[in-house]
């Protein structure tokens, strides 16, 4: 089974350019009261590009297959072509963008270091690091599905009983040629109605906490990630005809933890440190999401891995198990030991 790749563990860590993004956006809107919607809408237009170019990689792939062009020269082009965007990106920086929110006039320097900041900082921190803990890849997910549908024939007996599609299917080779079509398209289905869900309702969950709170909206984001990985943990014991539909409900479900969680979480930052600190407790913030995410992973994989060793079938429900707890000890900590500072002192800060 394949474990979190150490390039994306060194991405997250070292993740100087969602900092200053994150902490540029909190500058820029200025407005205590929109904070967390605007964050949210930072990753909302990042999710769009990154399903915008998967699509034109797709493109890229789907014409070169058709040219009869070998993947390492296809795997060239993609990464050559990246290159356009990237730059058009930059220069959109360097020449329309302007920063517009004021300079603090004592701002310290970007310390990678704790000292500077108070007890309950460090605290969520704390909370964020355990949480990411159980936050293994979302691949696992697909995976999860994946070992369900190919052992229970699911979505092939979904396919065939709709009849145009049945009739579709059929005309590609033998039985299991077919079966292996179906099972390799219904994940990039899933995968995209999950971006479309998370996409539409991101902006309007993330303003939420605005109105009822960082807090409470993060913790109805981990209770409802909790809950998620509680069913994926029964996933494989459903019957065949339910694993379909459940599929697209858990998958639903599991973007409004997105929708809930991303921008609440960046903008209780914002709300517990000085306006001068702001650069580097994002940059803190992102180290300690990346900090637990390499052993999140590894350890999920090796409960997977072990446990389905031991009894067939369980491994998943042990490490999805694992999530859901690790989930719900950090929600209840959140609530416990970490203070939300009133709107008043907020704006006083900002």
């Amino acid at each position: 089974m394949k474990t979190y790749p150490l390039w994306k563990f060194v991405h997250r860590v070292l993740l100087v350019r969602l900092a200053l993004t994150t902490a540029a956006v909190a500058v820029v809107v200025g407005l205590v009261t929109y904070r967390a919607q605007h964050l949210q809408l930072e990753r909302e237009v990042e999710d769009l590009g990154r399903r915008g170019g998967l699509s034109l990689l797709e493109t890229v792939r789907f014409t070169m297959a058709r040219q009869k062009t070998d993947a390492v020269t296809a795997l060239r082009w993609t990464f050559a072509l990246s290159i356009i965007p990237g730059s058009l990106a930059i220069l959109t920086i360097i020449f329309f963008v302007k920063e517009a929110g004021p300079v603090p006039k004592k701002a310290s320097g970007p310390l990678f270091s704790l000292a500077a900041f108070d007890g309950n900082f460090k605290r969520y921190l704390l909370v964020v690091t355990l949480f990411t803990l159980g936050n293994s890849s979302d691949a696992f997910l697909l995976f999860r599905v994946e070992e369900a549908i190919h052992k229970s024939g699911a979505v092939v007996d979904f396919v065939n009983a709709i009849g145009p599609f049945g009739a579709m299917v059929s005309k590609f080779g033998t039985g299991e040629q077919q079966a292996q079509l179906v099972n390799i398209l219904f994940l990039p289905l899933v995968w995209s109605f999950f971006h479309v869900i998370k996409s539409a309702f991101a902006t309007p969950f993330g303003a939420l906490s605005d109105r009822i709170g960082r807090k409470v909206t993060i913790t109805l984001g981990w209770g409802i990630y909790a809950l998620v990985y509680l069913c994926f943990a029964l996933f494989i014991f459903l019957p065949a005809a339910a694993q379909v539909p459940a599929t697209f409900v858990l998958f639903a479900v599991y973007a409004l933890y997105y929708a809930f969680s991303e921008g609440a979480e960046k903008a209780l930052v914002a709300d517990l440190v000085p306006e001068g600190e702001r650069g580097s407790a994002f940059g803190l913030f992102n180290f300690a999401v990346g900090l637990g995410a390499l052993p999140a992973s590894v350890l999920f994989g090796f409960l997977y891995s072990f446990f389905n060793s031991k009894t067939p079938g369980f491994g998943g429900t042990v490490a999805f198990g694992f999530g859901a707890a690790l989930a719900m000890v950090s929600m209840l900590l959140l609530i416990t030991i970490v203070k939300e500072r009133r709107k008043a002192d907020s704006r006083s800060s900002g």
